[in-house]
């Protein structure tokens, strides 16, 4: 399933002119597909800054899912930052943030905010109405995602915005091997 990948370049294709000559010295390598999961590198041909992503997504539908990635625009003292950003193609955010609930399996449910604000450099071009929206998150945290990820069956997340509320589920196949890969890269 390149969904994901597609969906990324997709993105890339709304930046704005200017926006869009300084992503061509950018380019998707090595991916690896891993049932519902994907993990690939965004990199700079002229800094070689790379941006190593995690992504898992729904088998039939385009644009939604969830993806981990990590920032190294924002290692600070040592101290690593990364990005979990969710998305769905219904969601048309009117707004800087919008509420979040998500459940692995039968774990408790987590209630968060997420934002545009918190993206990615590579998603944060992206108009406001797009289909995505991102936290920030520390290295403890991102542990906690990909045993979440690797360990669970499926994750339902809820997006709420005003009185409207988007459901989706992410079923995950092999995504333990996507974490295990995605883990190898952050160590490279």
């Amino acid at each position: 399933m390149k969904i994901l990948i597609s969906t990324v370049m997709l993105l890339v294709a709304l930046f704005a002119r200017d926006e869009l000559n300084e992503l061509e010295n950018h380019a998707i390598q090595n991916a690896e597909q891993y049932g519902s999961c994907e993990v690939y590198e965004f990199i700079s041909t002229v800094t070689d800054e790379q941006v190593v992503f995690l992504g898992c997504g729904t088998e039939n539908e385009e644009n939604v899912g969830v993806l981990i990635n990590t920032r190294p625009d924002m290692i600070d003292r040592g101290e690593e930052f990364f990005n979990v950003t969710f998305m769905y193609g219904a969601l048309s955010p009117n707004e800087e943030t919008v509420n979040v609930r998500y459940q692995f399996d039968q774990e408790k449910a987590n209630e968060e905010t997420v934002s545009t604000e918190d993206a990615s450099p590579v998603l944060r071009h992206i108009r406001p109405k797009e289909n995505w929206m991102s936290k920030l998150i520390d290295r403890d945290t991102l542990d906690q995602w990909l045993d979440w990820i690797s360990e669970s069956e499926k994750l339902q997340f809820e997006l709420k915005q005003e009185e409207k509320v988007y459901t989706k589920t992410i079923v995950f196949k092999k995504a333990d091997k996507a974490v295990e890969d995605f883990k190898e890269r952050l160590n490279e």
